[in-house]
């Protein structure tokens, strides 16, 4: 799985080295199954995605474990843990994937409420299902054309 998150990423195994404070040697390790992840380890890891979405400016980057947590919380709507489990992690939708990459709750949670704040800002006309229906056909078809062709469509 940290295999196909490097993959996905475009990472190499000395940088996450470098993110995670681990040595390569350990993360070639743990790739090749012959390390086990330690609880210490699996922490480290986690912050890397977190890392990703202060990168991105999503969420503030903070020291403390709680705060970056409240961070986390706000960035997702949700008062707790336990209630990001509910909302995000069983967040059922329908879209397409790759079948050469592991899908990972986290990951699409993120991008999905990232989606979801950035339609709050956009101003449109009351939903209209006859117009949406015909929008979704012409984006369908316009996924099978390179990017550069449908980005401006």
């Amino acid at each position: 799985m940290l295999e196909e998150y490097l993959d996905a990423h475009s990472m190499k195994q000395a940088e996450l080295a470098d993110r995670t404070g681990l040595t390569p040697k350990t993360i070639n390790e743990i790739i090749k199954g012959k390390a086990p992840i330690t609880p210490e380890t699996a922490l480290k890891l986690q912050r890397v995605p977190v890392k990703d979405m202060a990168k991105l400016g999503w969420i503030a980057q903070h020291k403390g474990r709680l705060e970056q947590i409240e961070a986390l919380l706000r960035f997702f709507g949700v008062a707790s843990t336990g209630q990001w489990r509910t909302v995000w992690e069983n967040y059922q939708v329908a879209y397409r994937q790759s079948q050469r990459f592991e899908t990972h709750a986290e990951a699409v949670s993120a991008w999905l409420r990232r989606g979801e704040l950035e339609a709050q800002r956009i101003a449109c006309a009351p939903y209209d299902k006859r117009s949406f229906l015909a929008a979704l056909q012409t984006a369908r078809a316009l996924t099978r054309e390179p990017p550069k062709c449908f980005r401006k469509r």
